[in-house]
Order: structure tokens, then C-alpha cells, then sequence
């Protein structure tokens, strides 16, 4: 049910017309496919673009960061992973 909903938000995303989604995560459904074998149901979130993301691009909207790619995941991201989610897009 919920992989669904992160298709569908993915599927959003990649339709986005006002130009607020800065990046998409194209692994996405594959980690709610990963997600989803165990015993939570994955779930759809996004963060700012300011927030670091483990292999995902995180540009600050700044030309300064245009290539940086953290090594870590921040915090908040890493406890909402932890919970089920998957992040989907950032804006």
C-alpha cells in the first residue's frame, strides 16, 4: 500500500511545474521495495535541500555546494529511515 504511495510521490515529483523540487531521489523505489519486506510499511517523506542526504546531492541553493555529495546521512533523516520512510525528494 504504502510503496504506492512512494510511487506516486516520486511520479509527483518528476511532474513538479513550479520548480520546488530540486532533486529526486531515483533510488527511491527501490529502497521502498527494501523497506517493505520487513515489518513497517514504507512511507514517503521529503527534506530541504539544506539537509545532508547520504549519496544524494545537497546543493544549499548555493553554486558553492552544485556537486556536493554528503557521506552521512543527517539526523532527522537517518530517524526517519529508521522508522520506515523513504525520502523521495528535496526541495
Amino acid at each position: 500500500m504504502f510503496k504506492i504511495g512512494v510511487e506516486e510521490s516520486v511520479e509527483r515529483a518528476e511532474r513538479d511545474t513550479t520548480n520546488s523540487v530540486v532533486t529526486i531521489n531515483r533510488s527511491a523505489l527501490a529502497e521502498a521495495e527494501r523497506v517493505g519486506r520487513g515489518s513497517v510499511e514504507p512511507f514517503p517523506f521529503g527534506v530541504k535541500d539544506i539537509v545532508y542526504t547520504k549519496g544524494i546531492r545537497t546543493t544549499m541553493a548555493s553554486k558553492l555546494y552544485a556537486d556536493f555529495v554528503p557521506s552521512f546521512d543527517a539526523a532527522v533523516v537517518s530517524a526517519l529511515k529508521r522508522a520506515g520512510g523513504v525520502m523521495v525528494f528535496k526541495t
